[in-house]
């Protein structure tokens, strides 16, 4: 039980940290990008790497009434976590190579020198209201949202604007929306077609066509329903150049306040790994497509894994979702670039073990806008701890001399009562023609059977009851359930030496037994019973 509970405490601490030191709670104020985060903290002495997160609250499907659950986003090419075989099917180098989209669209990139960018539309009715926007991402991972014109009267028509000096090049285009006043289910239904996204050069005043929506529609619509969402198809119908154009069909609903198409392949759903808790919950499984609502906006996601258990994450509550953390932040900044999202976790890895003083440097980095903890130093106060390790370890001795000595003293007074009342039983076996060594043999067979349904038994016994015992005591803080859930284990050396010593009393008894029987005089047997 103790090594249970030792273990148990490990993986508790391992499973809260997930790595050397973890930084939680990022104030939003104090929120800086994930560039400048692992700057400042990877360059703090003793640290290895910095592997940033974001950790929030989010619903299944469209709207607030939806069953809740965790997310967390993480960089599927850098997290490195303490992982337990019976959390996953996959080891946590698949789970993080699964995470990674496959295969990702060629990025629409816009030429240096560009100053103007350019698209064709041909809406089909007259919307007033509606605008058309262009969110463009720079090499930094920033977004900014270009307003073009209204979509207007219906036939060929073109839109511009200018292209923003602020953002670092390359910039590239990361979808095409719709923005119209209102939030909701108040949007004006339609369709419209469009065609020849260009740029043009500022030095020259050359065109550069970016996407003429001609070959395999490498677009895909934003969510906006669960029940009817917006469709975007290809037609040769009504083209302003080439062969094809996108044509968009929208209705009513808009995802926080926008329709429109992004960038992406296939049914554009975001992977990402879900708990068994969270598939039994909305009945879903692996390969299941569904529509989530995040704070930033309604994500489309395919499960691709399925997990019991995760590092710093609690499956229950709804369960959990892991989202590779550039496909996701990039994803919901297209959404909304007005309100870039910001991580607000740190996982640090140390490089010389001086986990204190790192430990110091990072909470006065953080200058009480965050928090964090460190497994070693949580560890090392359990392992001290005279009422959790400690105090089982010195419990050992003594508990091993009781064993020895309950064992050994019921044994030999067994064996004594078979010597003095089975004398008859030799003697008989002996009249039939049984040597003394068959004898013996036989009464050894007999103890040895005894012996090993007994250690049998009563290990089965000691293991359900430890069973019992730690799921009592093997409770978090608060007094909830361990996360992770313990395995029950054995320190073999311990008790390794006491099945050994155990063993040995039984060979030393039993050769004493023997020495006793092959002294049996037969003659003074037989007056004795008669």
């Amino acid at each position: 039980m103790g090594a249970t509970i030792d273990r148990s405490n490990e993986e508790r601490v391992r499973y809260e940290v997930g790595a050397d030191l973890r930084v939680s709670n990022l104030s939003s104020f104090y929120a800086r990008s994930s560039a400048r985060l692992r700057e400042s903290y990877g360059a703090i002495p003793g640290v290895g790497s910095v592997s940033v997160a974001l950790r929030g609250r989010g619903s299944v499907g469209a709207g607030d009434g939806g069953e809740g659950f965790t997310y967390m986003g993480i960089e599927s090419d850098t997290f490195d976590s303490w992982f337990r075989d019976d959390f996953s099917d996959k080891t946590l180098s698949e789970l993080m190579a699964a995470l990674r989209p496959v295969g990702p669209v060629e990025p629409l990139t816009i030429p240096d020198g560009a100053t103007e960018i350019r698209l064709w539309v041909n809406p089909g009715k007259y919307f007033p209201l509606v605008f058309v926007w262009i969110v463009l991402q720079d090499s930094t991972g920033s977004t900014r949202t270009v307003t073009l014109e209204r979509l207007g009267f219906p036939g060929w028509h073109m839109l511009s604007a200018e292209l923003p000096d602020d953002l670092q090049p390359p910039l590239r285009v990361v979808s095409i929306q719709l923005n119209e006043p209102g939030y909701g289910a108040v949007g004006t239904v339609g369709h419209a077609v469009f065609d020849d996204l260009h740029v043009v050069i500022g030095a020259t005043g050359e065109e550069v066509l970016l996407e003429g929506f001609e070959d395999d529609l490498a677009w895909t619509a934003l969510p906006t329903s669960v029940i009817d969402s917006d469709e975007l198809s290809l037609s040769s119908e009504r083209v302003h150049s080439g062969d094809q154009a996108a044509v968009f069909d929208f209705g009513k609903e808009t995802n926080r306040g926008v329709r429109g198409f992004y960038r992406a392949s296939g049914g554009g759903g975001l992977p990402v790994i879900a708990s068994s808790s969270f598939a039994d919950s909305v009945g879903a499984s692996g390969g299941s497509s569904l529509i989530v609502s995040l704070p930033g906006g309604l994500v489309p996601v395919e499960i691709i894994e399925l997990v019991d258990y995760f590092p710093t994450v609690d499956p229950a509550g709804g369960g959990f979702l892991l989202f590779d953390l550039d496909t996701l932040v990039s994803y919901v900044d297209a959404l909304n670039p007005l309100a870039s999202t910001r991580v607000n976790e740190l996982f640090l890895s140390t490089t010389d073990g001086n986990d204190e003083a790192v430990l110091s440097d990072v909470s006065g980095l953080l200058r009480n806008q965050g928090r964090v903890n460190g497994a070693r130093a949580q560890l090392e106060s359990l392992r001290t701890d005279p009422l959790v390790s400690a105090g089982w370890r010195a419990m050992v001795p003594g508990a091993l001399g009781v064993i020895l000595f309950t064992a050994g003293l019921g044994y030999v007074v067994y064996l004594w009562a078979i010597a003095d009342h089975g004398a008859g039983e030799i003697g008989l076996l002996r009249s039939l023609g049984l040597s003394r060594l068959q004898v013996v043999g036989l009464v050894g067979l007999e103890h040895l059977l005894v012996a090993m349904i007994g250690l049998s038994v009563g290990a089965w016994a000691g293991f359900q009851m430890s069973r019992l015992t730690v799921s009592s005591v093997a409770v978090a803080d608060g007094g909830g359930r361990v996360l992770p859930p313990f395995i029950l284990t054995t320190e073999w050396s311990i008790m390794g030496p006491l099945y050994g010593a155990l063993v040995a009393m039984f060979l030393v008894s039993l050769l004493t037994l023997g020495r006793h029987m092959l002294r049996v005089d037969l003659r003074r047997l037989s007056r004795m019973e008669g």
